[in-house]
């Protein structure tokens, strides 16, 4: 391939593009999640001690929760995207 295939390659976002070409409006939300994972981290931690004081459970004992945010979305991304490919999805 020579410079002048690769220039007149079609690119994502221009007519001619392939369907399978990566849309660049996922950018923005990609980047923000991967922005906001460790501020949820963070808050999570942060809010253990208050939230075992207000059960009355040692520190130790609320560390489960962390364990449930995390594993909750996790067992529910199958079923969700198998759903969605049963479904169809729009556009």
């Amino acid at each position: 391939m020579n410079l002048r295939t690769l220039r007149s390659a079609p690119r994502p976002g221009r007519t001619g593009a392939p369907k399978d070409a990566f849309d660049r409006r996922l950018l923005a939300p990609m980047m923000l999640g991967a922005i906001l994972n460790p501020v949820n981290s963070a808050i999570l931690a942060v809010s253990l001690v208050p939230i075992g004081a207000a059960f009355g459970a040692a520190p130790a004992a609320t560390a489960w929760l962390v364990s449930a945010l995390y594993l909750a979305p996790r067992s529910a991304s199958p079923s969700s995207a198998g759903s969605s490919t049963c479904t169809g999805r729009a556009g």
